[in-house]
């Protein structure tokens, strides 16, 4: 079992993992907070829709973040729900975050991470985009090294500034 770590974003500061169930309340405050948090964003255009599919219920996150230096970030989450201690609570699934920036006219790819293939969807991936010659390069990630949305802008915030 590995070993619990500190995480100001948890009650009592303890998390079993980054991807964990938490309550869907405290995943929006969250959601909400990390955004405000940071100057780099500047319209979080994202919300969340709960439906309810083959019997099951989930929720789905889903819209486009718009950053400084013409920086946006498409953002589709997928998350499995249930009922604890009569709260409903979330735990992603499937993530999709595409980070594109418009230069010159035109749009160009910075970075995308993903767990959206079809054919192994336990396979967490980063790509990397050559700014000039628009060549990926694709590394495997465990759900661990996976980045939150947080992660992910500050990130985009990095890769952007180099542009």
């Amino acid at each position: 079992m590995a070993p619990r770590r500190r995480d100001t974003d948890a009650p009592g500061g303890i998390r079993r993992e980054k991807h964990s169930w938490l309550a869907l309340e405290r995943y929006l405050v969250i959601h909400r907070e990390k955004l405000a948090a940071r100057p780099f964003v500047i319209t979080d255009g994202t919300e969340f829709v709960r439906y309810v599919a083959e019997g099951a219920e989930f929720v789905r996150c889903v819209g486009v973040i718009t950053c400084k230096r013409a920086v946006r970030i498409a953002v589709t989450k997928l998350m499995a729900t249930r009922v604890s201690r009569a709260k409903l609570e979330v735990r992603s699934i499937h993530f999709n975050y595409h980070v594109t920036q418009r230069l010159d006219g035109r749009t160009r790819n910075l970075l995308r991470y993903d767990n959206s293939h079809v054919d192994t969807p336990e396979e967490y991936h980063r790509h990397v985009y050559d700014t000039t010659s628009g060549e990926q390069t694709r590394t495997i990630l465990t759900r661990e090294q996976f980045p939150d949305l947080a992660e992910v802008i500050d990130e985009a915030d990095r890769l952007s500034s180099r542009s």
